[in-house]
C-alpha cells in the first residue's frame, strides 16, 4: 500500500484508527536512521555498507536494517548532542 503513492492515506487513516481507541501515537522522522549509530548519535553515511552497518567509534557490526529499526526504537530517549542545542539557541 505505501508503494503505491498512498502513504497520505495510510498514515491519516492508521493516525485516525488509533486517535479512535485513545491510543497515543508518535511521528518520526526515518532520515539517517540507517546510517546514524545509536550508541553516539554519529551520523556518517559510510558506516552502511549494503546490509552491514558498521560503527565508525568502535567497528562493532549489525544488520543494517536491524540497526535502523533500533534507532527508530530508540529515538524518543535520545539526547540532542550539546552543540547542536547551543547552534539552535545562538541563531
Amino acid at each position: 500500500m505505501i508503494n503505491n503513492g498512498s502513504k497520505g492515506q495510510y498514515i491519516l487513516r492508521s493516525r485516525n484508527t488509533l486517535t479512535w481507541r485513545g491510543i497515543a501515537s508518535v511521528k518520526i522522522p526515518s532520515f539517517y536512521t540507517s546510517s546514524t549509530d545509536w550508541r553516539n548519535g554519529k551520523v556518517d553515511k559510510d558506516q552502511r555498507r549494503g546490509a552491514v552497518f558498521r560503527a565508525a567509534s568502535d567497528g562493532r557490526i549489525w544488520n543494517a536494517d536491524l540497526h535502523a529499526a533500533e534507532m527508530i526504537g530508540r529515538y524518543l530517549f535520545l539526547k540532542p548532542k550539546l552543540e547542536t542545542i547551543g547552534a539552535a539557541l545562538a541563531a
